[in-house]
């Protein structure tokens, strides 16, 4: 089986900024991989945003528990559209569409956010203070490796502060301060201050599977100091290492998500392009550091069915021939025709709603159809009707004349209607 969408991108934050010699906007090829549908399923399939339909080989519809569709760019490289788990995939045709966020702030888009965040704003969404109890696994392996001179229990980061890494271009360097409690001698409770440094690399998460996970931390370069010892270092420093490195990718990840779930939601509240980010997967393509903040380029993205195209209805022209003359019997021919191109219009239904007799209360109705020609051929005996008015003038039965009607119907047409006779 296949699986086809047309893909749109709305590239507002200017990602792509080269074109082609004929003007058009000159997009990177994308790369998708479907997982979890059928057996051999090809690896990827490229694409450009501007194809005007995508067909992914060997996919089931539904795909089954764990499929996903994963799109990259690999000009990022980064991460386009993320499905997460699904069971089924949108009802065909589909369009993938691809928003790309503004960097900053945008008068024209009257967004004032972007997704340029600045060190200081990501560190103040650092809940300190950060309070952690040191598993006894932990506690063993330092205490061990300091011999018995220093085992924690229990450690609070009270300040966090975020530098770019010196000579990287996707990494960021966390400072952080606090208090740790702990046993000298495995009886001599204590508590000290301490200060240290971990480096975290920051990268598109590439995960498929899981939309809420939009960025991938790396640690390394752990340091870690208290004034009553100095710097720690062999087996406890390793240990603590690993304990800090969980905790402190967890702050600046979910500072960066809280980012970006403002940008999409700011995005989301602009009467101008909200309709077109509500609901789509937060993705980022690219990771960037300056001295200063941390720039994220960053897709809004989903799959959604296209909504059924309404046809438009072209509109009759309809013409009988002698002129309609009342309580006469007469030989109509009733000509249907397109109003815009003139076509005749064969197999439409006339339908004639006429009266028997001239003040006849209730009107009976026949239909003909138009042959080839675009003509239909009445006879008839045009009658007015009457509406009664049960107030009557000087005790004689009064009323409103009815007219007989020419309807016509006809496929791709709107339905015409008119009077036959005039009081």
């Amino acid at each position: 089986m296949t699986y086809s969408f047309q893909p749109q991108i709305l590239d507002f934050g200017v990602f792509f900024r080269g074109h082609d010699p004929d003007g058009r906007t000159s997009y990177p090829l994308f790369a998708l991989a479907a997982a979890g549908s059928a057996p051999g399923l090809p690896a990827s399939v490229s694409f450009k945003p501007a194809d005007a339909s995508v067909v992914v080989p060997g996919i089931l519809s539904p795909p089954g528990p764990s499929a996903t569709i994963h799109i990259t760019d690999p000009s990022g490289p980064g991460d386009v559209f993320r499905s997460g788990l699904q069971t089924s995939w949108p009802r065909e045709p589909v369009t993938l569409m691809i928003f790309a966020l503004p960097r900053g702030p945008s008068a024209a888009l009257g967004t004032t956010t972007g997704t340029t965040f600045s060190y200081g704003s990501l560190a103040a969404r650092a809940a300190v203070p950060i309070a952690v109890t040191v598993p006894t696994g932990f506690q063993i392996a330092i205490g061990a490796g300091s011999l018995s001179g220093f085992v924690p229990r229990r450690i609070v980061i009270t300040g966090v502060t975020i530098t770019q890494l010196a000579g990287a271009t996707d990494a960021v360097t966390i400072s952080f301060t606090g208090k740790v409690d702990y046993r000298q001698l495995v009886f001599i409770a204590r508590t000290s201050l301490f200060a240290g440094t971990i480096n975290v690399a920051i990268s598109p998460s590439g995960n498929a599977s899981n939309t809420a996970d939009v960025v991938h931390a790396t640690t390394s370069g752990f340091t870690f100091s208290i004034p009553d010892f100095g710097p720690l270092a062999g087996p406890a420093i390793a240990g603590f290492g690993s304990l800090f490195a969980g905790v402190l990718s967890g702050v600046i990840t979910a500072a960066i998500n809280t980012g970006i779930a403002r940008s999409v939601a700011e995005a989301a509240a602009n009467p101008q392009i909200g309709g077109m980010v509500s609901g789509l997967v937060p993705s980022v393509r690219r990771v960037a550091t300056s001295p200063t903040a941390l720039t994220l380029d960053i897709y809004a993205s989903g799959l959604f069915p296209q909504p059924a195209v309404q046809p438009v209805l072209r509109d009759l022209a309809v013409a009988i021939s002698p002129a309609p003359v009342a309580d006469t019997a007469g030989q109509y021919t009733v000509t249907v025709t397109d109003r815009l191109n003139h076509g005749a219009i064969a197999g439409a239904t006339v339908t004639l709603k006429n009266y028997a007799s001239r003040n006849a209360l209730q009107p009976g109705s026949t239909s003909f159809t138009t042959d080839a020609h675009g003509h239909a051929s009445i006879h008839a005996t045009l009658h007015f009707g009457l509406r009664p008015d049960p107030r009557g003038r000087n005790g004689v039965p009064d009323g409103t004349l009815l007219p007989p009607t020419l309807t016509v119907t006809a496929a791709g047409h709107n339905p015409h209607s008119q009077d036959l006779l005039t009081v």
